[in-house]
């Protein structure tokens, strides 16, 4: 699908008008939408840049040569959620577009809603919910998060706990992760959080871990100080 934008005409520094666009009144998506630019200036030889500013990357340079030209820039190269602007510029003139906020691919997290601590290890899914362009995977982080004992979805205070790399989530959509059973191992609220750089790009349901009553350590002492003559044995739950 190709996503129009509003146009609207300014003057520009050299003779002639060029239309820029502001914020596209329908939502465009990464690696979905192709974003359509349309000129209308009477000059012959200009060039245009998309930058995506979340990581100052320049994503795309081009010129231009046609009067009253349509350029379309391809969903492929629209591959990070975040926000972009489109320059033009003549070698001495430039004109910036208003900011383009282009959404993440929404991802499916599929994890157990509740475990046991050390009881056994549990498999992540993680998938896209649309089909995508072809693209060069990007890497993400993965982190799993520790946000205390507590019985509600709340996290005040966030623990990293795990942290992984996921780096071909674009070209596989679906994308399995095996954790041991050593990886919980408090009792609380936990989730899972897929970030690029520092933005967050998707977040799990929240994970209840609940106490494993068959685990615990035992340990028996000849006494109870100070009173040597008494026996006991401490037992200490996970």
């Amino acid at each position: 699908m190709v996503v129009n934008v509003i146009f609207t005409s300014v003057l520009f520094h050299f003779s002639g008008v060029l239309s820029i666009f502001t914020q596209p009144n329908s939502d465009i998506v990464a690696l979905k939408d192709s974003v359509e630019v349309e000129f209308d200036i009477n000059v012959t030889n200009m060039s245009i840049k998309l930058t995506y500013l979340n990581g100052n990357i320049s994503i795309l340079e081009d010129s231009l040569t046609n009067l009253n030209e349509s350029f379309i820039i391809p969903c492929d190269k629209l591959k990070y959620g975040g926000v972009y602007i489109i320059t033009v510029n003549d070698s001495d003139d430039l004109l910036e577009s208003d900011i383009i906020v282009l959404h993440w691919p929404k991802v499916r997290f599929e994890a157990p809603h509740s475990i046991e601590i050390y009881r056994s290890g549990f498999v992540l899914t993680l998938s896209l919910t649309q089909s995508v362009c072809y693209v060069d995977d990007i890497d993400f982080t993965l982190e799993l998060v520790f946000c205390g004992p507590r019985t509600d979805n709340l996290c005040v205070l966030p623990v990293l706990q795990s942290l992984r790399t996921v780096n071909d989530l674009y070209s596989k959509k679906l994308v399995q992760l095996k954790y041991d059973c050593q990886t919980i191992g408090k009792p609380g609220l936990y989730y899972f959080q897929l970030l690029f750089g520092q933005e967050v790009v998707a977040k799990s349901d929240p994970i209840f871990a609940n106490i494993n009553e068959d685990y615990f350590l035992s340990f028996v002492g000849n006494s109870i100080f100070p009173c040597e003559e008494v026996r006991n044995m401490f037992t200490f739950d996970s």
